[in-house]
């Protein structure tokens, strides 16, 4: 084969390269095997095997169902959701006898929130709300010490409809971080309106800057009755 022929035969192949992006899964046949999701289990390795059932439906199982307790799942990086859709997540144990899977939803995940951690110990005494979720012919047969992670993806405003199952508990670890660094900047910004400086006691060396011990008090109070009016007030903090 000449060399022109040679990148003519490139060219070809670029061309015909199948589309693997989610977008691509929504609004035509899924191609393959899906790697754009993952799960862990926490103290074990991250699974990224999940199915393509149907353009918008994605399922991974889990072996051995015991002493699970938290879950995280994530967006691998691989590809993006679509502009206004996100991934709401589900979670199954297997239910010998039971024709009609019914899920625990869990929460979910999206491009500006990629990854998500639940406590879902609780779970697995607890009754599933949500059936019909999936396609019944694309629903796996479980064995008795598995369970299974379902992903949705949906836009964005029929997810923030939704309420999480009863014994879900969503990791509060970000949001207590994000609490106390923006109460803590808070505090530095309205103490730094008080800051006055005072000489050295001596008449030498550098001045100090110091502030009144009654803004700490100001402070607290001002905030505290800010929480007490709206707990989530702090959220709009810079």
């Amino acid at each position: 084969m000449s060399i022109a022929g040679y990148f003519c035969y490139l060219r070809r192949k670029q061309q015909n390269k199948p589309n693997y992006s989610i977008e691509n899964y929504i609004y035509n046949f899924p191609i393959m095997t899906s790697n754009v999701f993952g799960a862990l289990v926490v103290g074990r390795s991250v699974n990224a095997n999940f199915e393509i059932v149907s353009p918008t439906n994605f399922l991974c199982t889990i072996q051995d169902n015991t002493n699970i307790s938290h879950i995280v799942v994530f967006l691998t990086g691989v590809e993006a959701f679509p502009a206004g859709y996100g991934g709401s997540i589900y979670m199954r144990w297997a239910n010998i006898g039971n024709t009609d899977p019914a899920w625990h939803y869990l929460g979910a995940i999206t491009n500006d929130k990629p990854s998500a951690m639940f406590k879902v110990g609780n779970l697995y005494d607890k009754e599933p709300t949500h059936s019909n979720i999936f396609s019944q012919q694309n629903i796996f047969t479980l064995s008795h010490n598995c369970c299974q992670i379902g992903i949705q993806v949906e836009p964005e405003n029929e997810i923030n409809q939704r309420t999480t199952s009863e014994g879900v508990k969503p990791s509060m670890e970000g949001e207590m971080t994000e609490f106390c660094r923006k109460m803590l900047s808070n505090f530095f910004n309205y103490c730094q309106s008080f800051i006055t400086t005072v000489p050295n006691s001596n008449g030498f060396g550098q001045s100090s800057e110091v502030i009144p011990a009654k803004c700490l008090e100001q402070w607290y109070n001002k905030f505290d009755s800010r929480m007490k009016a709206n707990p989530k007030f702090w959220k709009d903090l810079n």
